[in-house]
């Protein structure tokens, strides 16, 4: 049940909504753009929020006050269906750059009486795993994430300070736009963890890293070291997340790992084929 397998800059995307989507909160409408992280979605807390560039060919529809597009999951009749299926989508032109989507403690969002899947789909181990398969075996025992996998996605604490093409930026400060050795950032996620994650530390004078998660290395080959530290949050941690053009974060020649979207560029499939098999079997 997620999204992370598919074409360049295709199901990366898949799972978004436009910003001009209205959502009830608190007795208001705000604007999804206007979201932000510890929000109840009747019921439905945010622990993150994610934008994205848009990609020319996606296909927008709306359902009553969501904009949405085409690929992503919506219950329709007690099952899981793509939104550019159910009979109230009526497909739309939706032209504005950015598109964002949220990522909430229960994997779903109530918008206008509809259900959807946030960004992850689901958020468990089973999952994540599903999508590490095929490129990788991770060396550690993973069965205290089973509810909580978004711990294991590969991204970096909040004073990380990394170094892009046009100077060195906290990367709080990393945008959509900014190149990292030539490749584009696509997407920025901002969420919390709580309870425990992999910590991973980087240092080579430009960049200056605390990696969460389950850091996967890209040489002539995916890998993950033992160098990862397992640590218990006190609180709630504050991480951002990257997807980049590839795949692959390249912070020096012999620093290249997977962006948050895990799999590259080399390694995605048709987008119906990856939904078919991760979500809706």
């Amino acid at each position: 049940m997620s999204v992370w397998v598919g074409p360049i800059g295709g199901l990366v995307r898949a799972f978004c909504f436009g910003c001009h989507t209205l959502i009830a909160l608190d007795g208001k409408l705000k604007r999804l753009d206007e979201i932000v992280i510890g929000d109840n979605i009747s019921g439905d807390v945010v622990v993150g929020v994610c934008e994205f560039k848009k990609d020319t060919r996606d296909q927008y529809y709306k359902i009553g006050d969501v904009y949405v597009s085409g690929m992503h999951i919506v219950e329709y009749n007690g099952e899981f269906i793509r939104v550019h299926s159910h009979p109230r989508a009526v497909r739309v032109d939706y032209n504005l750059p950015i598109i964002r989507c949220l990522i909430t403690d229960t994997g779903r969002l109530q918008i206008g009486g509809t259900v959807y899947c946030d960004y992850l789909g689901d958020n468990v181990l089973e999952t994540y795993l599903k999508i590490v398969a095929p490129i990788v075996k991770i060396p550690f025992q993973l069965d205290d994430y089973k509810n909580s996998a978004l711990n294991l996605y590969p991204a970096f604490t909040q004073d990380s300070i990394i170094h892009v093409d046009s100077g060195i930026k906290l990367i709080t400060d990393v945008v959509i736009g900014d190149k990292i050795a030539g490749k584009e950032v696509i997407g920025v996620i901002r969420y919390i963890l709580e309870g425990k994650t992999f910590i991973t530390e980087y240092d080579d004078g430009y960049n200056m890293c605390k990696f969460v998660g389950i850091q996967i290395y890209r040489g002539d080959k995916y890998t993950v070291r033992e160098n990862h530290r397992e640590m218990k949050i006190l609180g709630k941690l504050e991480c951002i997340g990257l997807v980049v053009e590839g795949g692959v974060i390249e912070l020096s020649r012999n620093m290249r790992i997977v962006d948050f979207d895990i799999i590259g560029d080399d390694l995605r499939r048709d987008v119906e084929d990856a939904l078919e098999k991760l979500y809706l079997d």
